[in-house]
C-alpha cells in the first residue's frame, strides 16, 4: 500500500500535462519557438535613443533581442518615445519630500522596414520608488539605481510584447 502514495502525484501531474496538449498552448520561449523568435527578434532595428534613461533603456532591448547581435537586414524598425516624470511623495513638515516615484511611459511602434507602415504599437508604464536622502550623493544614487530597474523592467516588457506579436505573426503565416 506504500508504493502507492508517491506515485499518485506524479500520475496527477503526468495526467494535466497531457491534458494540455491538445489545448493549443505554446509557450513563447522554448525549443521549437525559441529559434523563430531569436531570429525574428534579431531582425528588428531599434531607434537610438537621446538621454541617459533612453541609452539605458537601448542598452537593454539591444542585449535581450540581439544576444547574438542584429541580422544584417533589418525587417523591422522600433522607435520609442520615452517619457520620464518624477512624483514627489513622503512630504515632510518643512515641505522635503523624503521618496519620490521615478515613472517611464515609453510609447513604441514597429515598423515594416520596407513600407515604413506601423505593424505593431504599444505602451507601456513603470512606475519605481527610490529614496530622497539627506546626502545629495545618496539621493543621485538611488535614483540611478530606480533608472536602472526601470529600464530594465520597461525593457523586459516591450521586448515580451515584440516577440509575442512576432511569434504570432509567424504562426499565422505558417497556417
Amino acid at each position: 500500500m506504500s508504493w502507492r502514495k508517491p506515485i499518485a502525484p506524479l500520475l496527477a501531474a503526468a495526467a494535466l500535462l497531457w491534458g494540455t496538449a491538445g489545448c493549443g498552448f505554446q509557450p513563447l520561449y522554448g525549443e521549437q519557438a525559441n529559434a523563430v523568435s531569436e531570429q525574428a527578434l534579431a531582425e528588428v532595428r531599434i531607434s537610438p535613443l537621446r538621454d541617459r534613461v533612453g541609452q539605458l533603456l537601448h542598452i537593454r532591448l539591444s542585449k535581450n533581442m540581439h544576444p547574438r547581435g542584429p541580422a544584417r537586414v533589418a525587417k523591422w524598425d522600433l522607435g520609442i518615445q520615452l517619457i520620464s516624470r518624477t512624483e514627489q511623495l513622503g512630504i515632510r513638515k518643512d515641505e522635503t519630500a523624503t521618496r519620490a516615484n521615478l515613472v517611464l511611459e515609453a510609447k513604441f511602434a514597429l515598423r515594416d522596414v520596407g513600407t515604413g507602415k506601423p505593424a505593431f504599437q504599444g505602451r507601456s508604464v513603470i512606475t519605481i520608488s527610490y529614496n530622497i536622502l539627506e546626502s545629495r550623493f545618496g539621493t543621485v544614487a538611488s535614483r540611478s539605481d530606480a533608472e536602472r530597474r526601470a529600464t530594465r523592467e520597461l525593457g523586459d516588457n516591450i521586448k515580451n510584447r515584440v516577440a509575442l506579436f512576432l511569434a504570432q505573426r509567424t504562426t499565422a503565416s505558417a497556417r
